[in-house]
C-alpha cells in the first residue's frame, strides 16, 4: 500500500506520486488492518488540569474579594485574575497534542497579549508594547529560524509559522508610525529583522521547496 503525507490518502495500488497533489508516495505506510492508535489520556493528568483550574478560579474570587472589602481599584485583583486565566490557557496549551513549535508559537503571542493588557490596566503600557513584545516577536522568529535549518526534513510543518512570526515582526512598525510607542529603536529592530527573515528565505530557499511550499497553499 502507498500513502500520501500531504494528502493523508491511502493507495491500494502501488503508485509513486499521488493522484491529487503529486507528492512522492510512500510505501507500507499503513496496512490493511492497522489505525492509528488511540492516545489515552491519564486520569492524573486530568484530574491535575482540573485541580488546577479550581485552584485558581479560588484565587480570582479571593483576590477580587479582597480588592473589593479594602475599596481599592481592583488594579491588583485584575492583575491577578489574567494571570490566573493565562495560567490556566497556558497549561491547557502545554497538555495539547499540538507540536513543539505550534505550542511556542502560541504561548508567544498569549504573553504578549498578557503582557500588554497588564500595561493598560496600570495605565504604563508601554514598557510592554516598546520592549518586552518586539522582543518576544524576534526570539520567536529566530527559534523558528534555527529549528529550520536543524530539522530540514520538516520544513513543511515550520515553514508558515516562521512566515507568519516574520510578518508579525514587521507589522509590528505601525506602533511607531501611528505614534503609539515611545521607544521606538526595539520596534525598528524587530521590524528589520522580519525583513531579514524574508528576505532569507527568498534568497536561500532552493527552488523546488519553494515550488513546493507555492503549491501546498495552492498559490
Amino acid at each position: 500500500m502507498s500513502y500520501c503525507k500531504n494528502c493523508e490518502i491511502t493507495y491500494k495500488t502501488n503508485l509513486e506520486k499521488c493522484l491529487i497533489c503529486g507528492d512522492i508516495l510512500e510505501h507500507d505506510k499503513y496496512s490493511v488492518d492497522s489505525y492509528p492508535k488511540h492516545k489515552r489520556v491519564s486520569p492524573l493528568k486530568k484530574y491535575f488540569f482540573k485541580t488546577f483550574i479550581l485552584l485558581n478560579i479560588i484565587s480570582i474570587i479571593v483576590t477580587l474579594t479582597i480588592d473589593y472589602l479594602d475599596d481599592s481599584n481592583l488594579y491588583f485583583s485584575l492583575i491577578v485574575s489574567l494571570c490566573n486565566l493565562y495560567f490556566i490557557v497556558f497549561i491547557k496549551l502545554l497538555f495539547n497534542h499540538f507540536g513543539v513549535i505550534r505550542k511556542i508559537f502560541s504561548s508567544v503571542f498569549l504573553s504578549s497579549t498578557l503582557i500588554v493588557i497588564i500595561g493598560i490596566i496600570i495605565k504604563d503600557y508601554h514598557w510592554a508594547i516598546d520592549i518586552v513584545t518586539p522582543f518576544l516577536f524576534v526570539s520567536n522568529t529566530l527559534m523558528l529560524t534555527i529549528t529550520i535549518f536543524v530539522k530540514r526534513k520538516d520544513w513543511q510543518e515550520y515553514a508558515l509559522f516562521l512566515i507568519l512570526s516574520a510578518f508579525s515582526n514587521i507589522l509590528i512598525i505601525l506602533l511607531n508610525f501611528l505614534n503609539i510607542s515611545n521607544t521606538k529603536w526595539a520596534i525598528t529592530v524587530s521590524f528589520f529583522y522580519g525583513i531579514s527573515t524574508l528576505l532569507g528565505l527568498i534568497i536561500f530557499t532552493p527552488k523546488n521547496i519553494k515550488e513546493e511550499f507555492l503549491r501546498r497553499l495552492h498559490i
